[in-house]
């Protein structure tokens, strides 16, 4: 299982000195510093009898399948009759460590709408703060349980008792491990510190073997979660003892647990309307949707988006694709297939890659300071944002290949726009009431481009062997693919999307 945590999550994993402080104990439960929130019937959502949470500590992955999980605990929640408590964002990310709210990424209001008719319907949310709020003013603090869900064996979780059932091993916790030194927990969870974990001991449930995509899990799921003999093993003081009002979950699987359509829906590409949908979809908030169409062409302007996953590319062979990606902008058939007209001419690309800084002519690192060493692997130069938080190390040869593309296009006339801050202060935002973290956020610039991508008239991404298989390229594959269909229905009309992709390499 690969995991390469955002700073904002280290402390889940190896320790680092940089790391926020560790959760060493759980404090008394503390008096709440404000007037605690009204205990007005929709604090728990219409028809709900009791306060009892599904509360995301951290889901794993990055955005563009971390959406995905989100969907599948919305479900698991409606299934375990718990309010789903919406994680914060940031930097590509969900979890409660993270600084943004949900809504800065997600359109909470349509979301709200759809699970009170869609597939999902009747499961509550809260916001994450609200939740706090709730939790402070409680007296005693409710009853929790941390609970584990992964696809690989915690080796190192202090485990007391083993059940499993068809799928997976449920293995009980020391109730010990709830008060001492927890590698397991971030240091944002003090937050949280009047939960109460003193009754229920963890739970670390994961798979027996690897899972298939056409085998789902869920009901496997929902009995680890709900089984008398492991809740019993977890609260040894009481056999009798309630179900804990909050189950605080890390959540780190890959597959899907429930059935999904094929391929997994994707965020429409303008802002939706309220029409009937068989499946619940998670939409992008509107401001992101704005954001995208100031910075993209203007409409009527035919454009190409390039995205290009350097990350894992043998460093070698970057420059070669460099090349074969300008050839293929060159000889791109720009030709409408259907009816007679066409876009007679591209010259505008719209520039997405994982690679820090922006397009640049060749003798221009990431960093400005020329092309350092042939082989070796460094980090960004010193104030280049990251735009991943996995591809960390950047060689010489990723800006050789940015240079030789950057000056193909320069020679070729292209006009290239692309997600920088120089652009994002030219459309003077700030002063516009767009926050300054917003707009810096790495997960935001992604959907930006994402967004982008999806609109555009043509789309080239790498193939294998010049660019990474990526879950922000099948996104976009998806929903290009969604909207071409619909356009080739009408034959008289020019369709905004002239491709699907073209694949360079």
């Amino acid at each position: 299982m690969e995991i390469h945590p955002d700073p904002d999550e280290r402390p889940y994993f190896a320790s680092s000195p940089n790391r926020p402080p560790m959760v060493t104990r759980i404090p008394e439960p503390r008096k709440p510093s404000g007037p605690p929130p009204a205990q007005a019937p929709d604090i728990c959502g219409p028809g709900t009898a009791a306060c009892r949470f599904l509360f995301p500590l951290r889901i794993g992955e990055q955005e563009s399948k971390a959406r995905i999980h989100f969907m599948e605990l919305l479900q698991l929640a409606q299934r375990l009759n718990r309010i789903l408590v919406l994680p914060n964002v940031g930097k590509s990310r969900m979890g409660a460590c993270f600084k943004l709210d949900f809504e800065m990424y997600y359109d909470l209001e349509r979301l709200e709408a759809d699970l009170l008719t869609g597939p999902a319907g009747g499961v509550a949310t809260m916001k994450l703060e609200l939740f706090r709020r709730w939790v402070d003013a409680q007296a005693p603090g409710p009853s929790a349980q941390l609970v584990f869900i992964s696809a690989k064996l915690d080796a190192n979780a202090n485990v007391t008792t083993t059940f499993y059932n068809d799928d997976l091993s449920i293995r009980v916790g020391s109730l010990d491990s709830n008060s001492n030194s927890n590698t397991d927990l971030p240091g944002c969870f003090a937050k949280f510190n009047a939960l109460r974990l003193t009754a229920h001991a963890p739970l670390h449930i994961h798979l027996k073997r690897p899972a298939a995509p056409a085998h789902p899990i869920a009901a496997s799921i929902i009995d680890a979660l709900t089984r008398s003999d492991a809740h019993a093993a977890a609260s040894p003081s009481s056999e009798s003892a309630p179900d804990p009002d909050v189950l605080v979950l890390t959540y780190d699987l890959r597959l899907p647990i429930f059935p999904l359509p094929s391929p997994p829906p994707s965020p429409p590409t303008h802002p939706p309307t309220h029409q009937p949908q068989s499946q619940l979809q998670l939409h992008y908030a509107p401001r992101l949707h704005a954001l995208a169409t100031l910075l993209a062409p203007p409409p009527g302007t035919p454009y190409v988006a390039v995205h290009w996953r350097m990350e894992s590319v043998a460093p070698a062979l970057l420059p070669r694709c460099a090349r074969a990606l300008a050839d293929t902008l060159d000889t791109l058939d720009t030709r409408s297939r259907w009816g007679s007209g066409g876009v007679s001419t591209v010259r505008t690309v719209w520039w997405a890659s994982d690679y820090p800084g922006g397009l640049h002519r060749s003798g221009v690192s990431a960093d400005g300071d020329g092309d350092g060493d042939a082989e070796g692997s460094r980090s960004a130069g010193k104030g280049v944002k990251p735009k991943s938080g996995t591809f960390r190390s950047v060689g010489a040869l990723h800006a050789e290949a940015v240079g030789i593309l950057g000056d193909a296009l320069g020679e070729g006339g292209w006009e290239v726009l692309e997600l920088t801050d120089a652009r994002l202060a030219g459309l003077d935002l700030l002063d516009k009431g767009w926050g300054a973290e917003w707009l810096a956020d790495a997960g935001v610039r992604a959907i930006v481009d994402k967004t982008i991508g999806m609109r555009a008239t043509l789309f080239v991404s790498g193939a294998p062997g010049c660019a990474r298989a990526s879950s922000f390229t099948r996104q976009v594959l998806d929903e290009r693919r969604a909207v071409f269909d619909r356009l080739k229905e009408n034959e008289d009309e020019l369709p905004a999307l002239q491709n699907i992709v073209e694949l360079f390499g």
